[in-house]
């Protein structure tokens, strides 16, 4: 659907009333839909919750050290007659990744509710969708973990039975880091991308919105013909924002699906 297509939408359902506050007040619900106050109270539990279990998990890491304060690395090298495995230490890696995935929620919890609030940071949408990558990397690492733990006793044992090229460092190494690398990469890129779309977005609808409103007071005095005009000029502005909001759409499902 096109400004105009929307305009005429609008100005047709409601033909006594300011159409500049009307179209004004549809643009805006396309971005800012009304949230219920479960919602909003929701958010500030999640804060509370989400700072507690910070605080605990640096706590665990702290009675960890203090402990046995050589057994807190994220990664180690271990030498075998077939070469070098490189181990994630599972419990302090999947630690530090839930530390990382908490504190990021804690500015997207913000920006969530800025935005309930007809507000918006740059980069709202990079937040939401790299936000979990620490959580992606907890469950990479786990299962890098677990690999290396099933093949290092094969590799240091006298028999050294079972053994093949996918249980070997050289290809063991590679697809983990490899992992780690191109998966992290597929979803920063994107994140990136959908962020700037939407920002654009936002950009002309905010525009828009001051066109609008500016108009709007001396719609009583406009002919209709003036009205018009002051509408064809809003037009563009808002195609503008429909285009990058088909676009951020077609991004995201095509980030998501790779």
């Amino acid at each position: 659907m096109s400004a105009a297509q929307i305009f005429y939408a609008v100005r047709a359902a409601a033909p006594t009333s300011n159409p500049f506050v009307a179209i004004a007040y549809t643009l805006h619900g396309s971005f800012y839909p009304n949230m219920s106050t479960f919602f909003m109270r929701s958010i500030s539990v999640l804060h509370g919750l989400y700072a507690l279990q910070t605080v605990l998990l640096l706590a665990a890491l702290a009675v960890r050290y203090r402990r046995t304060p050589g057994d807190v690395w994220v990664f180690k090298s271990v030498s075998t007659p077939r070469g070098t495995y490189f181990v994630p230490h599972f419990a302090v890696a999947w630690q530090l990744s839930t530390l990382g995935f908490l504190i990021i929620l804690q500015p997207y919890l913000v920006m969530t509710t800025e935005h309930a609030y007809g507000n918006d940071w740059r980069g709202y949408l990079g937040g939401r969708t790299m936000g979990f990558l620490p959580a992606w990397l907890s469950t990479w690492l786990a299962l890098w973990s677990l690999t290396v733990a099933v093949c290092l006793p094969r590799a240091t044992g006298r028999r050294q039975t079972g053994l093949s090229f996918f249980s070997s460092p050289t290809f063991i190494n590679t697809h983990f880091i490899g992992g780690v690398i191109l998966c992290c990469t597929s979803i920063i890129a994107p994140s990136i991308l959908c962020a700037r779309l939407y920002d654009q977005a936002v950009d002309a609808y905010r525009v828009s919105r001051t066109m609008l409103l500016g108009a709007a007071p001396g719609f009583a005095n406009m002919t209709s013909a003036e009205v018009d005009s002051a509408l064809a000029k809003a037009v563009p502005i808002v195609d503008r924002m429909l285009e990058k909001a088909d676009q951020l759409e077609l991004s995201f499902k095509a980030s998501w699906w790779m």
